[in-house]
Parts: structure tokens; C-alpha cells; sequence
């Protein structure tokens, strides 16, 4: 009777699993679909903007009347706010559709599209999707200045061999790690021939 339940249990946890894994898929799915939609609706406020012969005050109506509308028919979600952000978006990354990276969720994309540096936006981007960082990691990293850190280190090893360089590599979150790395393998060819030598 107790194997009948150990087997059953492995059964159980089997099956919760497969449900676990097929919500994880459901959602990264949901979600990369509602991504790609909030950039297009962002590429349509800004296309339907430059018909406006008074382009500043056109948007802001724009925005406002096209809140109300979608507002009155999906309820929360489509604030001025956050059709400013889908606009902004849409300007931010104007390939998206195909440069996208990973599957950011889309409170990672309205923080990164924030900063003014497009190196630094496209390393977070890389670094969010490559780790699966949580918004509040991302945030921890940006206000840390976790790039411009990377950035100091692989100036100060200048002239080094085989240090990528940050903005042309999307391997370059792993610098700190490699220049640690090359250092001690630089530091064991110089003192391993010394200690050959003294034995």
C-alpha cells in the first residue's frame, strides 16, 4: 500500500507539472502577443498624429479620446498613461517586430524604453531576457548604474586581449567575470614556471 502511494504521489506531482509548465507557456504566449499589440498601437497614435495639422495639441486629444473609447469598451488598462508608454514604445523601438528580444514582459520594456543611452537600453534588454530578470531586479540593477560599472572595468583593463567591448557584444554582461578569469590565468602561467624553477 505505502509503494501504491509513493507511485501515485510521483503521478501527482507528474501531472501538476505538465499543468504548471502549460500555464508558464500560456502566459509567456498572452504575453508576447500583447506586447507586439501595444507596439502597434503606439506605431497607429503616431501615424494617425502626423495627419494632424496642429501636431501637439491633435495628440494630446488624440490620446485622451482614444482612452475614454477603449476605456468604455475594455475597462482598465488603456489610461492616457499608458497609451503615452505604448506611443513612446512604438519610438523607442521602431523594429521591434523584428529585432525583439526574448519574451520581456511588458513592465520590463516600459522601464528600459525610460533611459536615454540606446547601448544601455540594448544591453538591459539582452541581460533582462538572458537572465529572466523580475522588474524590481531590473530596477535594482538600472538605479545601481550596473552598466556604466561594466562599462568603468572595461575601460580600466583597456588594451587587454580578448576583453569584448561592451557595445558591440551581447555577451558582454559576462566581462567582470572574464577579466577575473584572464587575470588568474595570466597571474598562474607567470608563477607556476617561478615555482618549477625554485623547486
Amino acid at each position: 500500500m505505502a509503494n501504491i502511494a509513493k507511485q501515485d504521489n510521483k503521478f501527482f506531482a507528474e501531472v501538476a507539472e505538465l499543468l504548471t509548465s502549460a500555464r508558464s507557456n500560456t502566459y509567456r504566449a498572452i504575453n508576447s502577443v500583447m506586447v507586439e499589440t501595444y507596439w502597434n498601437i503606439g506605431c497607429r497614435i503616431v501615424k494617425q498624429e502626423q495627419k494632424g495639422k496642429e501636431r501637439a495639441d491633435y495628440g494630446e486629444k488624440l490620446i485622451e479620446n482614444l482612452s475614454r473609447y477603449l476605456t468604455g469598451i475594455f475597462g482598465k488598462g488603456f489610461s492616457e498613461a499608458n497609451l503615452q508608454n505604448m506611443r513612446r514604445f512604438y519610438l523607442t523601438f521602431p523594429e521591434f517586430p523584428t529585432h525583439r528580444v526574448g519574451n520581456l514582459a511588458w513592465s520590463l520594456y516600459t522601464r528600459i524604453m525610460r533611459l536615454g543611452n540606446p547601448q544601455e537600453r540594448d544591453y538591459y534588454l539582452q541581460e533582462a531576457a538572458t537572465e529572466n530578470w523580475s522588474v524590481s531586479t531590473l530596477e535594482r540593477n538600472i538605479k545601481s548604474g550596473y552598466y556604466r560599472r561594466l562599462l568603468s572595468s572595461q575601460k580600466s583593463v583597456k588594451g587587454k586581449e580578448n576583453i569584448p567591448a561592451i557595445v558591440d557584444s551581447t555577451e558582454s554582461f559576462y566581462l567582470t567575470q572574464n577579466i577575473f578569469t584572464m587575470e588568474a590565468k595570466n597571474a598562474s602561467t607567470k608563477i607556476l614556471p617561478k615555482l618549477r624553477d625554485a623547486a
